[in-house]
């Protein structure tokens, strides 16, 4: 696929449509679009077509493609799969450059009439030039010039299309459709919508590469499943960032291990979902869990006036009847936000404004019902909430409030006052929101949240995106001169191959990874022999060719400390092969030095689609279950290194203090190795890594690589 940016800018800014499959009978999604298009005001030039119709909604109908008069920008694709191809045909001869396809039945089907219509269409598409959103689409919307190309139902009820500040890219059409309904409720808006679809010829990247050159597009949301071109992922990432722009996903499908990121031992920690959270931590992307949390934060950030840069982590609660507030101020430090500890004189000025028996903390404050219900006191609410927001601990203001159904219209209308005029957000969540307060908070477009939990978890979400700002990186690759590896050569054509331990250690010293001394003997004679050379304690391993996982069939032995056990142990080694695997006679032993102490850590990487190389870091053993790897797409640098060891938690509770600078030399080691390594899809894995004592080192003991197709 083209790392090439695709210019969709007659795409979007279409100044003729042809509606294939235009229809003059109500409820058809050929009568919808074309009754969408005169009803929001788009001034282009439409032409319905139907070789069955004279005119549609008073437009002249077309009997094809080919017989509108004058060129046609985009065309609408409005029938049953098995005539796409045919007209995407008619397409090419007129010269059409860009299609909507809202067919289903192409390569989402597991058919092979759907695998076939699908690379039938493909290649009458690359063969005139043809850019199509879909097949299997819900359409796209551009909201500045009401190019409605979209049959989604969201639209039926609304009587205009209110231009926004977000624009919508997503691989599943009804995901957002959903969403725009609700924001067009809310009186919010959009600027764009696309559901992708298929993904032709045209991917989620290549939409946003050109939404963000809009300049009504200030934020894009998104929903995806996979990435099928990295590099352009990248490129709208690093744009959006250099732009002051923002985009926030949903990544579904995070659990589903059959994606097979990885498929070694290194597979149990390299996920796909750590993939996809390693380059949206570089880029700056925001993530989201699901779509109640992509809702929040899209309706939260629908305002002119909030960014998500606004958002750090100290928050204060201001409500209205303490229990509520106590209820907030413990959601905040359950989430890992700061309860914010205002200063003394912030709450001594506070005190003077509010009744002799409210509550004030340095955590909160409870304006009672006293004050916020009388109008007349409005103003000093106003006071509190800028002495609040004045004091040089405070990032955010939580208030949660309670139905004040009398004057809920004058607190909302305060509410947008002080929006308006401070430099520090506001998060709202309203208990039986009375109808005066929703109408003016939404004229305001100051967003409700309907649970404490969810305000405070969008909070988080933003302020762990604003401390990640100063560490986002390009990746660049240094200049180094690598070292010269006598790769082995592999033959895949009999499936993946596994490179056993003998193989794998000696690219190790090469990139300044310590590992253990070891020798490869071929048998219990030379064992000891290789014994006495490294000196006891052992450890004994079993190489035999295509061999991984010995642990798993009892063929490794550690901790041996004499002649004797080293002889014992390497009968039972080949007894075991034989037992487990079958294995008359084994290639060879494997005889290393045994380090028994030290901090375990698995170093894992693979090539593989669509984000390159990628590098893993995890505790071993046990422990692995509880903490979570940390991710790296490649190359690091030394600094990313530094990064890299504070994003693991465990090492701060390990009770002794480790060799960091070696571990450091390791991982940037490691990453080297694998930048090098000269196969198209592998993986490589150090299991275990022993980080020794402060000025000790760290010892790679195990080595696995596996190469693929």
């Amino acid at each position: 696929m083209s790392r090439e940016r695709i210019d969709l800018s007659r795409m979007f800014n279409a100044r003729s449509i042809a509606v294939i499959g235009a229809s003059s009978k109500k409820g058809k999604q050929g009568n919808t679009v074309v009754k969408y298009l005169l009803k929001y005001g788009y001034d282009g030039k439409v032409y319905p077509v139907n070789p069955q119709e004279k005119e549609i909604e008073g437009l002249t109908c077309y009997p094809a493609v080919e017989d509108i008069p004058g060129e046609v920008d985009l065309a609408i694709f409005c029938i049953p799969n098995s005539v796409v191809p045919s007209a995407a045909e008619q397409c090419v001869r007129k010269k059409v450059p860009f299609g909507v396809i809202w067919s289903a039945g192409f390569a989402e089907m597991s058919s092979d009439e759907g695998k076939k219509l699908d690379q039938e269409l493909r290649e009458i598409c690359a063969r005139g030039n043809l850019r199509v959103c879909g097949p299997n689409s819900v359409g796209m919307i551009n909201v500045r010039n009401a190019l409605v190309a979209s049959f989604t139902t969201s639209l039926s009820t609304k009587e205009r299309l209110i231009l926004g500040r977000v624009a919508f890219v997503s691989q599943s059409g009804g995901t957002v459709a959903s969403i725009i309904d609700d924001l067009l409720e809310k009186g919010l808006g959009f600027s764009a919508f696309v559901s992708t679809g298929n993904e032709l010829n045209l991917t989620f990247s290549d939409y946003c590469l050109e939404l963000l050159e809009y300049d009504e597009v200030k934020i894009i949301v998104g929903y995806i499943e996979g990435i099928r071109d990295g590099d352009k992922f990248i490129a709208a990432g690093r744009r959006a960032r250099d732009m002051g722009k923002h985009i926030i996903l949903v990544k579904g499908g995070r659990s589903n291990a059959a994606q097979e990121a990885v498929r070694s031992h290194t597979g149990a920690i390299a996920g796909s979902d750590g993939i996809y959270r390693a380059a949206f931590d570089e880029l700056g992307i925001i993530q989201v869990n699901d779509i109640d949390e992509l809702l929040d934060m899209v309706s939260l950030l629908s305002s002119e006036k909030e960014s998500p840069v606004r958002f750090g982590s100290r928050t204060v609660v201001l409500c209205q009847g303490g229990g509520l507030g106590i209820q907030a101020v413990d959601a905040v430090e359950r989430y890992g936000l700061i309860p914010a500890k205002m200063t003394e004189n912030t709450r001594v000025e506070i005190a003077k404004r509010l009744p002799v028996f409210a509550g004030t903390s340095e955590h909160m404050v409870d304006v009672t019902p006293q004050l916020l219900g009388n109008k007349n006191n409005m103003g000093l609410f106003g006071e509190v909430l800028d002495l609040m927001a004045a004091d040089p601990n405070v990032d955010v203001i939580l208030f949660v409030q309670s139905s004040s159904e009398p004057t809920g219209g004058e607190i909302a209308e305060e509410l947008i006052r002080y929006r308006d005029r401070s430099s520090k957000p506001l998060v709202l969540t309203w208990m039986a929101l009375p109808k005066n307060a929703r109408e003016v908070l939404q004229n305001g477009k100051i967003y409700v949240f309907p649970s404490q939990a969810r305000a405070v978890q969008a909070i988080t979400t933003l302020a762990k995106y604003k401390r990640q700002l100063p560490k986002l990186r390009t990746r660049v690759d240094a200049q180094r001169v690598k070292p010269r590896i006598a790769w082995p050569d592999v033959d895949l054509s009999h499936g993946p191959v596994v490179l056993t331990e003998d193989i794998v250690a000696p690219w190790l010293d090469p990139y300044k990874i310590g590992n253990a001394a070891a020798r490869l003997v071929p048998n219990e004679e030379a064992a000891i022999k290789a014994g006495v050379e490294l000196g006891y304690p052992l450890a004994l391993k079993v190489i035999h060719k295509g061999l991984a996982h010995r642990s798993k069939y009892n063929l490794v032995a550690l901790d041996i400390a004499s002649e004797d056990y080293l002889r014992q142990k390497c009968r039972e080694l080949a007894a075991n092969a034989k037992k487990n695997l079958n294995i008359d006679l084994i290639d060879g032993f494997w005889v290393q030095q045994f380090r028994p102490k030290g901090l375990e850590l698995i170093l894992g990487g693979f090539r593989s689609e669509p984000f390159g190389h990628v590098m893993v870091c995890g505790i071993g053993g046990y422990l692995a279950e509880f903490f979570q790897p940390v991710y790296r797409l490649l190359p690091i640098d030394e600094r990313e290194t530094d990064q890299i060891l504070d994003e693991l938690p465990f090492l701060k509770k390990y009770p002794e203090e480790i060799d960091s600078d070696a571990l450091k030399e390791t991982l940037l080691g490691f990453s080297h190795l694998l930048m090098d390594c000269p196969w198209r899809q592998f993986e490589l894995e150090l299991n275990p890594v022993k980080v020794l004592q402060k000025g000790q080192g760290a010892l790679a003991v195990d080595a696995l690589a596996v190469i693929r197709k």
